[in-house]
């Protein structure tokens, strides 16, 4: 799922696989990765397993991520090659 624009996962969604857009707010379910050039948003009831990537994370009381989360710049850098 690929948006230039915001994306809003709500509360009853469930995604598998990656969600890419400049804004990103769950409320729903995530299973893979959350990438975010501007800012994602872990509402209460959002539940994430894997990845999220973003410049900016909110984690709002209630909201759990199984996984990691990157900034972006430490993102790209663990996906360069290693000379």
């Amino acid at each position: 799922l690929t948006s230039d624009r915001p994306i809003n996962i709500g509360l009853n969604a469930v995604v598998e696989g990656t969600v890419k857009a400049p804004q990103i707010n769950v409320a729903g379910r995530v299973m893979g990765k959350v990438l975010s050039e501007e800012v994602a948003v872990l509402k209460p009831s959002a539940f994430v397993q894997g990845q999220v990537v973003s410049q900016k994370l909110i984690l709002e009381d209630g909201a759990q991520l199984s996984g990691e989360s990157y900034t972006v710049e430490d993102y790209q850098r663990l996906q360069a090659p290693a000379e």
